[in-house]
């Protein structure tokens, strides 16, 4: 009987521990919206969770900025690594908190002037005429 409880006592000992994963992105200004690996998450300050490490697209764009795409690289902890995950995820009894923040600064965006788009005009005739000759 006493078999029994000891059995208990360390499968809940067991179920207890876990790591909890989260991807924090956080941009100025806020109120950014938010692509993770395309799709939409939410505005920023924005929490994801996530379950695979690995490189991730991290896309954040506002109305009046430019917007801004990047890949990140989210490098595991070394008790994430085998054999150690497995005393992390199950035997440890406690929870552990795996967060990768992202701060961006979004650059405000300004419409090009009516010299600007007759040079870039200018420019890409130029470029046109070379190609063509070519």
């Amino acid at each position: 009987m006493k078999t029994h409880y000891i059995f208990l006592f360390f499968f809940i000992l067991c179920c207890w521990g876990c790591v909890e994963r989260k991807i924090t992105i956080v941009s100025d200004p806020q109120g950014a919206h938010v692509w993770l690996d395309g799709e939409k998450v939410g505005e920023t300050p924005v929490s994801v969770p996530f379950s695979f490490y690995g490189t991730r697209e991290i896309t954040v764009s506002k109305e009046g900025y430019q917007l801004h795409s990047s890949m990140e690289s989210i490098q595991a902890p070394v008790y994430q690594y085998f054999p150690l995950d497995f005393v992390s995820e199950f035997l440890i009894p406690v929870s552990l908190q795996d967060e990768h923040k992202f701060l961006y600064t979004l650059k405000p965006y300004f419409p090009l002037t009516a010299k600007q788009k007759k040079d870039l005009e200018k420019r890409a005739d130029a470029l046109r005429t070379q190609k063509i000759q070519k």
